[in-house]
C-alpha cells in the first residue's frame, strides 16, 4: 500500500473489508456479485450497487496515544424485493452491517498501529428510495503512524 498519510486508517479499513470472505460470500449470494469498495464519492450508478463507500467523517489529532478517526462507510444495495411486505434490501443491509461489524476485529496494518475502539454507531436507511437501500456505519478508529520520512 501507498503511504496515505491521514488517510491510513480509512484506506486499510477498506483493504480489510475488500478482503473480508465472509463479507464477500454474502453479497455474492444476495447479489450475484461481490460489492465495489469506493472511497469518498457520493454518486453512483445503477451498475455500482452493491457497493461500500469509505468518507472520512471526523478525526482528532496530535494525541499522544494517537489520532482518534470516525470512518464513515456507507453500505448501498439495489434491490426491488419486496415478500410480505418486508424489503429484502433492508434485511441485507442489517445482515452486511453484521457482516462488517465481524471483520473489525481483524483491522491492523503493518507499520501503524491501528485498532478499532470496539463500537459502531449505525445510521439506517439513508434516503429511503425503494430499491436504493443505504447505511451508514460510524466507525471509530484509533491510527498511530511511524513515519519514516
Amino acid at each position: 500500500m501507498s503511504d496515505y498519510g491521514h488517510l491510513t486508517g480509512l484506506m486499510t479499513l477498506r483493504e480489510r473489508l475488500m478482503s473480508d470472505a465472509a463479507l464477500n460470500a454474502f453479497m455474492l449470494s444476495a447479489y450475484g456479485k461481490e460489492p465495489l469498495h469506493f472511497v469518498g464519492l457520493n454518486s453512483f450508478a445503477a451498475t455500482d450497487y452493491p457497493y461500500l463507500n469509505y468518507v472520512s467523517n471526523t478525526a482528532k489529532r496530535g494525541e499522544m496515544a494517537g489520532d482518534i478517526e470516525v470512518i464513515s462507510l456507507i453500505i448501498g444495495v439495489y434491490d426491488k424485493t419486496v415478500n410480505e411486505g418486508v424489503a429484502l434490501g433492508a434485511v441485507n443491509l442489517a445482515l452486511a452491517s453484521e457482516c462488517v461489524t465481524a471483520a473489525l476485529s481483524s483491522v491492523h496494518k503493518d507499520g501503524a498501529a491501528i485498532t478499532w475502539l470496539g463500537s459502531v454507531i449505525e445510521a439506517n436507511d439513508l434516503q429511503i428510495a425503494h430499491p436504493i437501500y443505504r447505511k451508514e456505519i460510524q466507525i471509530p478508529l484509533k491510527v498511530r503512524l511511524w513515519l519514516t520520512r
